[in-house]
């Protein structure tokens, strides 16, 4: 759910990227894509204590992980399509 809130709202690897480094150094609700319902039910998290090297490998990890190029299946047609 989370990827894929991130993955419409910013489209590429790199936008993604950026916004959950900088959504995990400093949570706030305005930049969050969670639903404000749902955050105010449950809070937002508290800033991440990784290094910055350590934050971008985990995010990499997150966006590998459940990037939905992988799932796509594309089926090749005939010559006379």
């Amino acid at each position: 759910m989370i990827y894929k809130r991130y993955l419409i709202k910013y489209s590429s690897h790199n936008a993604i990227k950026e916004a959950m480094i900088k959504m995990c150094k400093n949570p706030t609700i305005k930049q969050s894509v969670i639903p404000r319902a749902f955050l105010k039910r449950v809070g937002l998290k508290k800033p991440c204590n990784l290094t910055d090297k350590e934050l971008s490998n985990a995010v990499d990890e997150f966006i590998n992980f459940y990037d939905v190029k992988k799932n796509i299946k594309i089926r090749f047609f005939d010559k006379n399509f």
